[in-house]
């Protein structure tokens, strides 16, 4: 799983995009990402994922019973400034959980200065 470098779009928000490369998987999958305080996130493409923040912690999740029937598939979030933008380095941190041969799989997702669409 691999995360576009957060960017800021005309509307003055964040929009964070992640790539998916899930080769043979097609059962259980969840990307968690960390949100940096100052920010609410707001789902724009899931891929029938289930969505679902929690504030208090600063986690969100993308879940999936099933993984859509493609090789690789783009997600995306906004995260919209509390306030004013703020003058800290946006950083994001995250994990992709998957189920493989009965057993449950977790790697860190990377961020690069790529363009996901």
């Amino acid at each position: 799983c691999i995360r576009q470098e957060p960017y800021l779009s005309n509307d003055k928000v964040v929009i964070v995009n992640l790539l998916l490369t899930k080769s043979d998987l097609n059962k259980f999958g969840k990307i968690e990402e960390h949100i940096p305080p100052g920010y609410t996130p707001e789902s724009i493409k899931s891929r029938n994922a289930i969505f679902v923040y929690n504030s208090k912690a600063r986690i969100l999740k993308f879940m999936w019973m099933n993984l859509p029937d493609v090789s690789q598939f783009v997600v995306s979030y906004k995260l919209i400034p509390e306030n004013e933008i703020p003058e800290r380095v946006l950083t994001i941190t995250g994990t992709f959980s998957y189920a493989h041969n009965k057993a449950s799989k977790t790697v860190n997702i990377e961020e690069k200065n790529i363009e996901l669409e």
